[in-house]
């Protein structure tokens, strides 16, 4: 498996979420902390928190199985 860096994946997810819903402009911005990395993804109006989760699921680090 490969690992990627935090702003790798947030440049691929942003990609995913612009083929996915091409009319919603998303905010997608990484940030660390003490031993960690995150993605904060943000938007307004558009599609519904439900929709968007599958598509970033497989970005998220340190999940050993899906939804």
């Amino acid at each position: 498996m490969r690992y990627i860096i935090t702003t790798e994946a947030a440049q691929l997810l942003r990609t995913a979420l612009k083929a996915t819903f091409p009319g919603t402009t998303f905010s997608v911005r990484c940030d660390r902390g003490t031993a960690s990395a995150w993605i904060r993804v943000a938007w307004t109006d558009g599609p519904l928190e439900t929709a968007v989760t599958p598509v970033g699921y497989p970005f998220q680090g340190g999940r050993s199985s899906t939804p």
